[in-house]
């Protein structure tokens, strides 16, 4: 209890951070399922709460720790407590990153409030329980865990670094991008040593290896392998070209090829021109990856931009203490490059003030909890009355089939789908 004390009055900003997280998550409570991904999330932890086996009996092309959170918290009330907890910690460790790469107290207070901000309001969908917004916490910790490893002889905390990166990358595809930073990163510190540390790569590598090919192995166990394969990992290469008719161009034609050339181009400006300062170098690469990573599709989802946060914040950290040209130069380009992607893909954000306006409704009593909750989407009265009736019209052991967009109604019906596929799209 004495540490415990000693860490708080330590560090009082992260704690009031904290505080504020949690207070401004609690309307994200009570929203219903309005949101599209997250009735797919809640369908797939319901399905194989119902004995159903993931990619083989139902199906959706994301990694499957994320259904599994969904599986445990049963409503999504749970799930969005449980991100409460998730991004609490993550504010933590990013606090503890602050604290390392950045001297001054005060841009290091800024810069971890700028995070929790970004992560936790609606701007860019902090609120909601999608994949990145779990995904980023274990990346972030890893590259926390990467720098304090970089001083040390041994090589087994490589295999914690990759296995973290490995987590993050069970919840979301692109966490690859910033693994790909990290071990970018390593190979270089073993070449400025004049020699390659392959023992720590090999770790890393492992560390982020077993856990998923333990993944895989698991569904092939299961009778599921190579539909896992296929929906996790193999659709995502259609799925990057797919938007804006992309998906009849050829590879060099819609952009990607090019996002990578410049990616490896700029890794490379960064890993010479600042050899002599590794903690800026890992956050230029990892910047520069986590920017590949969130435009990988070229849609402009805002939840995409939420990799970007951490280094980010790090790199405008870091561009505001700096004195040297090289590392201005480089972060003022990263943000650049950012910002036009942004404006290119046309990424768009959702309201602030009138978020907590309507909740703020509710909790002085204008309105009630129903009236509050259909504000957020037109059909969210309709799709909860459709699976209440459905629910009285039907077996608790009949399957049902919805003919649209709306894996809700599966939710709030607690029926399972007909086939694999729950939604139209």
């Amino acid at each position: 209890m004495e540490r415990v004390k000693k860490w708080i009055l330590d560090n009082e900003p992260v704690v009031v951070m904290m505080l504020t997280v949690a207070v401004l998550r609690i309307p994200s409570l009570l929203e219903p399922l309005w949101y599209g991904d997250e009735g797919i999330y809640m369908l797939m932890g319901q399905a194989l709460r119902h004995g159903l086996v993931w990619y083989k009996e139902i199906h959706d092309n994301k990694p499957p720790l994320l259904y599994l959170l969904a599986a445990l918290s049963g409503s999504l009330m749970w799930l969005r407590l449980i991100l409460m907890g998730w991004n609490l910690v993550n504010v933590v460790v990013v606090w503890e990153l602050c604290k390392r790469v950045l001297k001054n107290r005060k841009w290091q207070i800024a810069m971890s409030w700028l995070f929790a901000l970004l992560t936790t309001l609606p701007l860019i969908e902090g609120n909601i329980a999608n994949g990145e917004i779990f995904m980023i916490m274990p990346v972030v910790a890893a590259m926390l865990w990467l720098l304090k490893e970089q001083k040390e002889s041994k090589s087994f905390g490589y295999f914690g670094v990759g296995f973290l990166l490995a987590v993050g990358f069970l919840f979301k595809v692109p966490a690859a991008f910033d693994a790909v930073a990290a071990g970018l990163w390593l190979v270089w510190i073993g070449l400025e040593k004049k020699r390659v540390e392959w023992r720590k790569l090999l770790w890393l590598i492992l560390g982020f290896g077993i856990p998923v090919g333990i993944s895989i192995v698991y569904y092939f166990v299961k009778g599921a392998g190579w539909e896992y394969i296929n929906a996790a990992f193999l659709q995502n290469v259609g799925y990057l070209s797919s938007w804006g008719g992309g998906a009849k161009k050829a590879l060099w034609e819609n952009g990607l090829l090019m996002r990578g050339v410049a990616a490896a181009i700029m890794s490379g400006v960064v890993m010479v021109s600042l050899r002599k300062k590794p903690e800026t170098q890992l956050v230029g690469l990892w910047l520069i990856w986590a920017v590949f990573g969130a435009f990988l599709s070229g849609r402009p989802y805002p939840h995409y931009l939420l990799q970007v946060v951490a280094p980010l914040v790090l790199g405008m950290g870091m561009l505001i203490e700096t004195k040297s040209k090289a590392v201005s130069l480089i972060m003022i380009v990263m943000i650049g490059a950012l910002t036009l992607g942004i404006v290119e893909f046309k990424f768009y954000a959702y309201p602030v003030v009138s978020y907590y306006q309507k909740f703020l409704g509710v909790v002085s009593g204008k309105q009630n909890l129903e009236e509050y909750q259909n504000n957020f989407e037109g059909r969210v009265k309709r799709n909860y009355e459709v699976g209440r009736y459905i629910r009285m019209a039907t077996t608790a052991d009949e399957k049902i089939f919805v003919w649209g967009d709306e894996p809700t109604i599966y939710v709030v019906s607690e029926r399972t789908p007909l086939g694999k596929y729950s939604v139209a799209y």
